[in-house]
């Protein structure tokens, strides 16, 4: 007697075949160093390659390059008088051949003042980005706008053949200080 597959725990339990997941990268190298037809000479430029992919930062796209918050809100402050205190700052990027790179930028700034000033700077601010992306080529795909405890602005864009996006975020703290958080993401 012949037995079909266990419709339970067999391989097309659940139905048709899925799609297939891509091979790693590491796996294609693999096959690569198996292979008794590669040239030695093909060695060096393999290791060359994967060392260049995997250990050079990712690329920013020109607005990312230039973007500095401190200075537009320096300068933006100054006019206002109210002075900035940088709070904290990071970044993180990561990149392979399949998701391509990334990179994130944050930053935390705060000043002693009132709503309404946050209000202000916040409206500065963003002009200050909407003019940076216009002079780096960024062409701005989206827009969003919100206010009240959380009060803030977002541009979605594209730079440099770069996809991303600016979210900035204004906070009153009970302590009379204001906060500016920056966020920049792109891929």
């Amino acid at each position: 007697m012949k037995h079909g597959a266990n419709k339970i725990t067999g391989p097309n339990a659940s139905g048709p075949r899925q799609f297939p997941f891509p091979t790693s990268l590491t796996a294609r190298v693999g096959q690569f160093f198996r292979s008794p037809k590669m040239k030695a000479t093909s060695y060096p430029a393999l290791l060359y390659l994967f060392l260049t992919i995997s250990c050079s930062p990712p690329v920013g796209s020109p607005f990312v390059a230039a973007f500095n918050p401190l200075v537009m809100l320096n300068k933006i402050g100054t006019g206002a008088g109210v002075s900035y205190s940088n709070g904290s700052a990071g970044t993180s990027s990561s990149g392979d051949l399949v998701r391509g790179a990334q990179i994130q930028k944050h930053w935390s700034f705060s000043f002693q003042g009132s709503h309404a000033q946050l209000s202000d700077q916040l409206d500065g601010l963003r002009a200050e980005v909407e003019r940076q992306l216009s002079s780096s080529n960024g062409k701005i795909s989206g827009r969003g706008k919100w206010a009240g405890d959380f009060s803030g602005f977002s541009f979605d864009y594209r730079s440099g053949g770069r996809t991303g996006f600016v979210r900035v975020t204004g906070i009153s703290l009970e302590s009379g200080r204001q906060a500016v958080e920056v966020l920049v993401y792109e891929h």
